[in-house]
């Protein structure tokens, strides 16, 4: 299973290489992006959306999901420069609700891999050197 919007290389630099450690941790965040899920989903622009962007941010890069961490990174500076009510508010946090989803239904298939096999996929070269 190779996962698209995972950086299997950085879940296994954040967790040294233990892919039941990996299995943990990937549990731990699927059960927190429900909490940011719920929250993300009271209201079009809901409040206190701006920390919830960081809190993800921060999660999603130390495990790998580079994608969903930038669009948090995006989201979160349009709040802080211009505000919770910035005018393109609803669509950074429409791409991060869909990038949410994403990562988190790649991180339970990711999960039973790891605990099914307890070994990481194998992942194809970086052949851009």
């Amino acid at each position: 299973m190779a996962a698209d919007s995972l950086d299997l290389q950085r879940l296994k630099e954040m967790t040294g290489d233990d892919p039941l450690l990996a299995a943990e941790v990937l549990i731990l965040f699927c059960d927190q992006a429900i909490e940011w899920r719920a929250c993300l989903d009271s209201a079009a622009v809901p409040p206190g959306w701006i920390e919830v962007c960081h809190s993800i941010k921060g999660a999603a890069v130390g495990l790998g999901a580079l994608r969903l961490g930038e669009a948090c990174s995006i989201a979160e500076k349009l709040g802080r420069t211009y505000g919770p009510d910035a005018a393109g508010a609803e669509s950074c946090l429409d791409r991060v609700r869909d990038l949410l989803v994403v990562s988190t239904t790649e991180m339970v298939a990711l999960r039973v891999t790891l605990s099914a096999d307890g070994r990481f996929p194998q992942t194809k070269p970086d052949r851009s050197m």
